[in-house]
């Protein structure tokens, strides 16, 4: 009993799989080092916005340096086209379709910044002017640690300067429509 999102998702999976398998083949003919999948990725960790649901994203990683890049459908449906008018000229005996600028290569994508993962800070203790200091996991879409953040902070004055004990308060209402910095 699926839902109609998990249903329109497992169709546009099924729909997606001969062409990745149809890239992927041609990736490895023209010796180009990349792999294609489809990740379901939550819409909150892509998008930076809390939101529920999932979307479809075509992950393609470089074999030679682990880079990783996420398309959506729509991007590697056009990619394909273009790899697949290239591998035709390659078919067709056209040997500079190896030799194009990268520019040019559909499998190519500049590297660019990517979404890790995200780290959940809880700051209780900055509520009665304490300071916090944690090692944090940072998750991934699929939950696995991608790494640790290390964080620190101090509630300080305006100016900077950090404030010490004798400004712990006990109830945090005291800090109500009050100036609070830290660092």
């Amino acid at each position: 009993n699926l839902t109609v999102e998990q249903e329109e998702i497992q169709e546009k999976i099924l729909s997606l799989l001969p062409l990745l398998s149809e890239i992927n083949a041609i990736s490895e003919e023209l010796n180009k080092y990349r792999v294609f999948e489809t990740v379901l990725m939550p819409i909150s960790s892509w998008d930076g916005v809390v939101a529920k649901g999932s979307k479809i994203m075509i992950k393609m990683k470089n074999l030679l340096n682990q880079n990783v890049w996420y398309w959506d459908d729509v991007k590697f449906v056009n990619r394909s086209f273009i790899i697949k008018e290239h591998y035709q000229k390659f078919l067709d005996g056209d040997e500079e379709i190896l030799y194009i600028a990268k520019e040019d290569d559909p499998f190519w994508e500049p590297v660019e910044d990517l979404l890790l993962g995200t780290a959940n800070v809880f700051l209780q203790s900055l509520a009665y002017s304490l300071d916090f200091a944690d090692e944090i996991c940072i998750v991934d879409y699929k939950g696995l640690d991608q790494g640790r953040l290390s964080i620190n902070l101090c509630p300080c004055s305006p100016n900077g300067k950090v404030l010490n004990e004798e400004h712990f308060v006990e109830q945090p209402e005291e800090l109500l429509d009050k100036s609070y910095s830290f660092k």
